[in-house]
């Protein structure tokens, strides 16, 4: 049994899981990751945008499929901490809008619960 396959059977069960089942193709999609089984072929997704981006590589390097999805949210978490981050210093610096300031350290304080979340 490869890695695909042993990280197929761990995501099938989890619980709380949305399990989609088409003509040609199961798939698994859990917190914003997409593994996808197609006859023998099983690809992995990010589901952050439109298009769905092929994450298969990065995920076979580490093992157990909920792992690498706490690795991956953690440096998702971590960059759009840094980017409303520097969104609140050039507010602040800048136009000073008390309003969007307050929105973004919602926003900041979010991220941080989900973050604080995954490493618990």
């Amino acid at each position: 049994m490869t890695i695909k396959h042993k990280m197929w059977h761990e995501a099938l069960r989890i619980p709380k899981v949305a399990h989609l089942v088409y003509t040609e193709s199961e798939a698994v999609i859990y917190r914003g990751v997409k593994i996808e089984k197609k006859e023998d072929d099983i690809k992995i997704y990010s589901t952050e945008a439109d298009f769905y981006k092929d994450m298969t590589e990065e995920f076979i390097q580490t093992d157990g499929f909920v792992k690498c999805v706490k690795i991956y949210l953690k440096d998702k978490y971590l960059n759009q901490l840094d980017r409303v981050e520097s969104w609140i210093q050039r507010e602040v610096n800048g136009q000073k809008n008390h309003k969007r300031i307050s929105n973004l350290k919602k926003i900041r304080e979010n991220l941080i619960i989900k973050y604080n979340e995954i490493n618990t």
